[in-house]
């Protein structure tokens, strides 16, 4: 059940950033008919994935979907295309296999939770050996140079190196600590759901800060995902 709730969450976002890409073919100057009429097609795709999500068809509907994201990922490139991009891929590639192989489909759904798992354990692990993130300076740069959503000033008013140092060993405590609440010995609902939420207001802050809204609407679509993984550890 969490599974079918997982790819239907997964469904939708990725037919929320089909709307987006319309006006990231504009920014681009690739706002061809041909390439709207793509989107649409990715659009009408989602649809009908939805729709026949647990049929024969399914396999082909995420092969469309596959193909269509392989071709956006190629013309977005540099900064528009980021790990929620990449990850996206992932998604459909092993919900492609699991559909056409319906016994790996088990496997599959726990390579996809442990992939969501060691995404947050080793982006924490790459901070962590950069001095900047243990001394904040690299999060006062952050927020000093980004291009993204000029929002933060809302949420950080003149933020204190000291401020900057505590949210930096917040954000590498929460990576790096995240895979304990999937452990059998340390598991248990309130654990889990601390984390998820925790997790939740990290990227939603992030949406706001920044403008990283896609990396909050792919990962959190996970989250019914690893819920499922971590009661089959228990």
């Amino acid at each position: 059940m969490k599974t079918e709730l997982f790819l239907s969450l997964f469904l939708g976002v990725i037919g929320i950033q089909s709307l987006e890409y319309f006006s990231i073919l504009k920014f681009l100057d690739r706002d061809s008919f041909f390439n709207k009429q793509i989107v649409w097609l990715r659009i009408f795709t989602i649809v009908l994935a939805l729709f026949f999500l647990e049929t024969e068809f399914a396999g082909s509907l995420f092969a469309i979907l596959l193909a269509i994201e392989l071709f956006f990922w190629k013309i977005q490139r540099g900064p528009l295309n980021g790990a929620s991009s990449g990850f996206t891929v992932l998604i459909l590639g092993s919900v492609f296999l699991g559909k056409i192989h319906p016994s790996w489909n088990s496997w599959i759904m726990k390579y996809l939770a442990l992939q969501v798992i060691l995404s947050y354990f080793v982006a924490g692990v790459v901070k962590i050996r950069n001095r900047g993130w243990q001394d904040g300076s690299y999060l006062h740069s952050f927020l000093k140079l980004t291009p993204y959503s000029p929002n933060w000033p809302s949420l950080f008013p003149k933020p204190s190196m000291k401020n900057l140092k505590f949210l930096s060993w917040a954000v590498l405590g929460f990576e790096l600590t995240f895979p304990l609440a999937f452990l059998p010995q340390f598991f248990g609902p309130s654990l889990l759901g601390f984390y998820l939420a925790t997790g939740a207001l990290f990227h939603l802050i992030n949406a706001y800060t920044f403008g990283l809204h896609r990396f909050f609407w792919i990962w959190i679509s996970t989250y019914p995902l690893l819920w499922s993984f971590a009661e089959t550890l228990r």
